[in-house]
C-alpha cells in the first residue's frame, strides 16, 4: 500500500514497506559490497577506539560554554515565541518502539499555534497517511522540534511532551479552505532555545529552492 521510493543515480538502494514502516537498505553493489561490511560490529573492530561513557565523552569534549546552558528556559520567552510563530517550517522528532522518526512540517498559512508560554498546537493536515509521528507519540509522548525561519541562520528548538486531539472546535480553528486537519499535536514545553547558526552557515542550507540535486549530488528522488 506504500509507494516505493527509487533514487536515480544511487544504485545500490530499495526501500521496501514493512508492517506499515518503509525500510531502507544497503544491497550489493557493482563491485560487491554489501551491508555487511558497514555494519556495527566491523565499524568497532576497525575502528578500536570508541567513547563509551559519559566521563570520556566529557574529557573528550570539555566542559559546556555557559552562554549554551543559560539560554534554556523552561517557558516560551517574548524572543522565543516570536520565532516560533515566524517560522514556516518545523522539523519534528518522536520516539516509538520501532524506532526513532523525524517528520517534517510546513505549511503555507501557520504551521503551529502558540497557546501560552508552555504550550503549542501543531495541526497535521492531510496527507500520506503514514502517521509515523503520531503513532509514536501515542505510545511515546516525547517530542522535540526545530524550527527554521526564512532569512536568519538561528534556529529555534523544544523539547517536551505531546498528546494528539480530534476536538471537534480546536480541528475547526486550523481549517483552511473549509478543510479542517485530521488531529492537533497538543505539545507541552519542558524546555525551549536558540541554536546558533553556524551548522546553517556552513551548509547550502540557505540556497535549497536553487540547488539542483541531480547536478550537485548525482541522483534525483522520483516517486
Amino acid at each position: 500500500p506504500y509507494p516505493l521510493i527509487s533514487f536515480e543515480g544511487a544504485s545500490g538502494y530499495s526501500r521496501e514497506p514493512r508492517l506499515g514502516v518503509s525500510i531502507q537498505k544497503k544491497e550489493s553493489n557493482s563491485e560487491g559490497v554489501s551491508a555487511d561490511s558497514r555494519n556495527p560490529i566491523e565499524s568497532r573492530t576497525r575502528f578500536s577506539i570508541i567513547i563509551e561513557t559519559i566521563d570520556q565523552l566529557e574529557s573528550t569534549y570539555g566542559l559546556t560554554a555557559e552562554a549554551s546552558v543559560v539560554k534554556v528556559s523552561p517557558v516560551l520567552a517574548p524572543e522565543y515565541r516570536a520565532m516560533a510563530e515566524a517560522s514556516p517550517f518545523v522539523a519534528l522528532a518522536t520516539s516509538g518502539p520501532e524506532g526513532l522518526d523525524c517528520s517534517p512540517r510546513g505549511d503555507t498559512h501557520r504551521v503551529l499555534a502558540v497557546v501560552n508560554e508552555t504550550t503549542l498546537h501543531m495541526p497535521d493536515r492531510r496527507g500520506n497517511n503514514r502517521i509515523d509521528s503520531l503513532r509514536n507519540i501515542v505510545r511515546d509522548p516525547r517530542v522535540a522540534l526545530l524550527f527554521l525561519l526564512p532569512g536568519c541562520t538561528t534556529t529555534l528548538r523544544i523539547n517536551g511532551e505531546a498528546h494528539i486531539s480530534i476536538d471537534p472546535e480546536l480541528l475547526e480553528s486550523f481549517s483552511v479552505e473549509d478543510k479542517p486537519p485530521r488531529s492537533v499535536i497538543v505539545i507541552h514545553i519542558h524546555e525551549v532555545y536558540f541554536q546558533c547558526g553556524r551548522a546553517i552557515v556552513r551548509s547550502p542550507s540557505r540556497n535549497l529552492r536553487t540547488l539542483n540535486l541531480s547536478h550537485t549530488y548525482g541522483f534525483k528522488p522520483t516517486l
